[in-house]
């Protein structure tokens, strides 16, 4: 990278979304958050496992891949059912073992509310 000049600054990748506005848009990311957003998640037990639980059209969607692999975690696919179902969801990460999973503030209070019952 250096012999082409780039810097932390350069774009690393660009998402579209339309998420929390309902109004599209696109997200430049460039290195250095990119960076910031892997090495800030806490260094966890190697061989951990991770859900991966957002769209492929998510900025969080990097987050769960990289803190995961950084780490020599695994990174477990859910169906789109058991991930709209919270009761389904709740099984599925006790029966695959998750030592990890990324929610937003949603579906983390979903997911709470199916626990606490």
């Amino acid at each position: 990278m250096r012999a082409l000049g780039l810097t932390s600054r350069h774009l690393a990748h660009v998402i579209y979304s339309s998420a929390s506005s309902r109004t599209p848009k696109g997200v430049a990311m460039p290195h250095a958050s990119l960076l910031n957003l892997v090495w800030s998640s806490p260094e966890l037990e190697p061989k951990r496992r991770t859900l991966q639980f957002t769209t492929l059209n998510s900025d969080v969607l990097l987050q769960e891949l990289l803190s995961c692999w950084r780490n020599g975690g695994l990174l477990v696919l859910v169906q789109e059912e058991t991930r709209t179902d919270f009761s389904a969801l709740l099984e599925f990460v006790w029966r695959a073992a998750i030592g990890q999973l990324f929610l937003p503030l949603v579906a983390l209070n979903q997911f709470a509310e199916v626990w606490g019952a």
